[in-house]
Formats: structure tokens, sequence, C-alpha cells
């Protein structure tokens, strides 16, 4: 029996024809229209701070001491315990801590306080997300801020602790590092269009003191207005058909009535206040086709990585 041999034409109507290309799926969503800041320095600059750090940065985890078996062999278990605890001891540094907030929380917290002096964060971190608020909370309160490659081993190397980011606060151990993260910054400013620009400390200085300055050219002295006390202060209601508050006729801007109820709209804002809106940004996004592989190499390097640490 002779095999059937299907025409072009069967061929595009087969299921198979019709089976293409995977089609990427695109989806449209809203983003943020202002511009994400994510200052990641230079090999240059990554030398020069590396250098300072390693001069300037104390050990804080202290490094678990390594005793030959052929003196513990000997000894009993309280003595074993004894020893090494005065081994650790000759490790350890005092106030290692101090002037140093090592971790994503510990720098959170001293930016929310306004501790910090400066901040580090690590290129590596995935999702970025987890560290941006550092960004943009160390923008809003004119905090010098880096992404230094490398940062993580750096710190586990002098410190002990390998950690996302850290923060110095104020200390005279690391003034050389914060004058070294502040030179620096100058050369990686904050976006004009960042969601912190116009409100961080220094804008909000800088244009006080240039209002003050173009104020003080025709301002004249003025004596003060003597503070009058308003009759009004205690108000009690005598009769349930009058009002206890009754504002002045320069204060009243609209009265209105809504069923048997009249609200008094004391001041209006739609003419002293503008308001300022930004839209919101349409961004067109597709799934990542290497996503598979991608988490199949982030296993293997993780595997690695504890492969080395074991070892």
């Amino acid at each position: 029996m002779q095999t059937p041999v299907l025409s072009k034409k069967q061929q595009k109507q087969s299921l198979s024809g019709k089976k293409g290309r995977h089609r990427d799926t695109i989806k449209n969503v809203l983003a943020s229209p202002f511009a994400k800041y994510w200052p990641q320095i230079s090999a240059e600059d990554c030398d020069v701070l590396r250098d300072v750090l390693e001069k300037n940065l104390a050990r804080i985890v202290p490094e678990k001491p390594k005793i030959p078996w052929s003196e513990l062999r000997k000894m009993a278990k309280e003595e074993r315990k004894l020893l090494k605890r005065a081994k650790l001891g000759e490790t350890t540094t005092e106030n290692a801590r101090e002037g140093i907030m090592v971790g994503v929380n510990d720098a959170t917290r001293a930016l929310e306080d306004g501790s910090a002096r400066a901040v580090l964060i690590s290129d590596d971190v995935r999702p970025k997300v987890m560290v941006e608020h550092l960004v943009d909370q160390a923008v809003l309160q004119s905090v010098p801020v880096l992404v230094v490659p490398g940062l993580r081993d750096i710190l586990r190397c002098k410190c002990g602790i390998g950690s996302a980011a850290v923060a110095f606060t104020a200390c005279e151990r690391y003034e050389m590092t914060q004058k070294c993260i502040e030179d620096i910054f100058r050369g990686y400013p904050v976006p004009r269009n960042h969601i912190n620009y116009r409100r961080s400390i220094n804008y909000v200085i800088r244009e006080k003191s240039m209002a003050a300055m173009g104020g003080m050219e025709d301002s004249t002295p003025q004596e003060e207005a003597p503070v009058v006390l308003s009759p009004k202060v205690y108000l009690f209601r005598r009769d349930k058909n009058e009002r206890v508050f009754t504002p002045d006729s320069d204060s009243v801007n609209v009265v209105t009535r809504v069923g048997s109820v009249d609200y008094v709209r004391l001041q209006s804002f739609s003419d002293s206040v503008e308001a300022v809106h930004i839209p919101l940004k349409v961004k067109r996004i597709k799934g990542n086709v290497n996503r598979n592989k991608r988490k199949g190499d982030l296993i293997k390097q993780s595997r690695s990585k504890r492969k080395r640490q074991s070892e």
C-alpha cells in the first residue's frame, strides 16, 4: 500500500501546519513616570573606594579559631570550650560596630532616624526592588549613596559579614571613608525627575535660602501685630435651632445646601494652590524567554558557592 502524500494546501490545513512559532505575550502595564536612580560606580572609582574600605573597615564577626586536633584530643570537653573561648577572645575587637550599620534593615533604620551619613549597596542584589527604597530614602535625606560592585565580598573579607548594604554613621573611624564616598558621589548626580528630588533636604534648604535672599532686597521691617484672643474660644450650645459657631463674613467663601444641612466652606484651595499632576507611563513588557535557563544557572551558582564555603 502506497503512503499518501499531502499536498501543500492540505499541509497548511493540517494541525501540525497551523502550529507556528511561539508568539511572545506582550502586556501593557502602568509604570511610574519618575526616573529610576541607580548610581553604580565605575571600575576606577570602585578601586579607589575598595582601597579605602580595606584600610578602615573593622572586623565585626571574629574568625572561627582553627585549633588542631592534636591539641584538642587530650583535653576534656570543658577544657576545649575554655580554649576556644580564649582563642575567640583574642580575635574580637572592642566597639567594632560603632559607626557602621550592616544589613538592609539596619541601613533603612539609620536613614529613617537621620543618623546615616553615607550608604553603600552591592550591585548583585536580585531583584533590585529589595534595595531601591534605600536609594530613594537616601535621596530624600540628601545622603550620599553608591552602588559598589563586589561590596558583598569586601564586607565578608574585612568584617566577616557578607551583606547587601551598609550605612555609615557619625564616627571618627569612618570619616575618611565618608569623605571618599562624598567625593565619588558628586560624579553621579540625582536626576531632576526623580520622585524625591524636589523633596530632598538640600533642595528645600536651597529654595528657602534663595527665597529669603530675594525677599531681603525689598523687605522693610514691619511691626508685629498684637495677638487678640477671640471671644469665641469656648462655645456652648444653648438652643438646638441655633449654630454654635458662626464664621466671620470675610472668611466665608461659599455656603452650599445639601438637603436640610448647610455646609460652610471656609477656604477655597482651587485658586491658591496649583496642583501638578504627572500622568503614569504605559510600558509594553513581555515575558523572559530564558527564565528557566536563568533559574537553572542560579541554582548551579548557589550549589557551587555552598561547595566552596564548605571547603
